[in-house]
């Protein structure tokens, strides 16, 4: 397979190795970046259609410890039913524009002060090539949403839809930290959290540990975050 960014897109998730030493000879992650967001826009067309916004926001608001009255609560519910599927396509397009510099930013932080040897584009270019999976994850994602009538606002937030996950496979019957915590181990993310091991390793010129310790740590941080949000929302009822 000849070495472009074009062919990146595939050959790192069947060869991992082989890219990123690639992409530490010479960097790039733009046409990644746009299959990512295809990716999850292409998810987003598919299963948007199929969610009933406004129904949900006020079965939750109704169900929920702050008291509402009647007339917030379809004022709520309306505002999500009109802007509910804008919002969905936002996050699609914007957050990976968004999310992706930062991971790389972070990254570059912590390996650097391991003694890697790191510039901002190699970070960049290992971050959004290792969240690839994510990519694949959206695209099995299609068929089982076509394949479906209605589909739950919350079988999307908590990545149930596509059965992934620890969540899935357990049930829904835990706390909201909980449920968090869950849905973190998820196939998709490993796979992520191996290839950006790889990469760092083979990009930075740290060690295997090295890598994955950096790699690990950071995961480990985010999901403490979810968690802890999640256990924020609990407290005061959202």
């Amino acid at each position: 397979m000849s070495d472009s960014a074009f062919t990146r897109v595939p050959s790192v998730l069947i060869a991992p190795e082989r890219t990123f030493a690639s992409i530490a000879r010479k960097p790039s992650w733009l046409i990644a970046m746009l299959a990512l967001v295809a990716a999850g826009v292409l998810a987003v067309s598919v299963t948007i259609g199929k969610v009933d916004f406004e129904t949900a926001m006020r079965e939750r608001l109704q169900e929920s410890r702050v008291q509402l009255s009647e007339e917030q609560i379809e004022q709520q519910s309306a505002f999500m039913g009109r802007f509910g599927k804008a919002f969905a396509y936002g996050g699609a397009i914007v957050a990976p524009w968004v999310m992706y510099p930062i991971v790389a930013g972070l990254f570059l932080l912590v390996l650097r002060l391991l003694g890697g040897t790191l510039d901002f584009a190699r970070s960049m270019s290992v971050s959004v090539h290792a969240m690839m999976p994510s990519a694949v994850a959206a695209l099995l994602l299609v068929p089982i949403a076509m394949g479906r009538g209605d589909i739950g606002l919350t079988e999307l937030e908590n990545g149930t839809l596509l059965p992934s996950n620890l969540l899935a496979l357990l049930g829904s019957g835990f706390s909201p930290p909980l449920r968090a915590a869950l849905q973190s181990v998820d196939f998709f993310s490993l796979w992520t959290l191996v290839l950006l091991a790889i990469g760092y390793h083979t990009v930075a010129g740290v060690s295997r540990a090295r890598a994955a310790g950096a790699v690990l740590g950071l995961w480990s941080l985010w999901v403490c975050v979810r968690v802890g949000f999640a256990a924020l929302g609990q407290m005061f009822g959202a």
